[in-house]
């Protein structure tokens, strides 16, 4: 049976990008910023030309402020002075076929852009992994209520957690 080579198309790279020999997905996360520092400082040594590099980030709507700060004082930076090619993307929509936006293609990108048209909590409501009541706004409106775990479990059964008064008869939490 003869082999077939897939080429899958990448959102913000086309056909007339095939100079790129390393595209690298980046989270933001520490992991995989660790991973593009440790390469920038030394890409000769990871068989890196960072001419023929790209940084694809998906912007998701949801990164923590810490995160957006982070990346615009320490990783954003290290790319501009590296002059590696940063695409950041963001979804249009819930399908597949509603595309992407491609918020930003630059070798001397200014800022991480971590919000586009359709977010990461859009598609979670649309397909109801979340409810509009779980929104990050309305999680400030909840009430805090202390997680009281049981000090031992009967031999063989695990220990339980319970979130609240009404859980151990009406009483007040501990």
């Amino acid at each position: 049976m003869p082999r077939t080579t897939y080429t899958p198309s990448l959102p913000g790279l086309s056909a007339a990008d095939d100079d790129l020999d390393t595209i690298i997905n980046w989270g933001a996360g520490a992991d995989s910023s660790a991973y593009i520092a440790k390469m920038l400082t030394a890409p000769d040594a990871h068989g890196i030309d960072l001419d023929r590099t790209a940084i694809l980030y998906m912007a998701t709507g949801s990164e923590w402020p810490e995160t957006r700060l982070l990346a615009d004082e320490f990783m954003i930076p290290l790319l501009r002075e590296n002059g590696v090619r940063f695409v950041q993307l963001a979804r249009n929509g819930h399908l597949q076929s509603d595309g992407f936006t491609i918020l930003d293609d630059s070798r001397h990108p200014e800022q991480l852009i971590a919000r586009g048209p359709w977010t990461l909590w859009d598609d979670q409501e649309s397909v109801g992994t979340v409810t509009p009541e779980k929104s990050p706004a309305a999680q400030h409106a909840l009430p805090v209520v202390p997680v009281h775990r049981p000090a031992a479990a009967p031999e063989g059964q695990l220990p339980l957690f319970v979130s609240g008064p009404e859980e151990r008869g009406g009483g007040e939490a501990p």
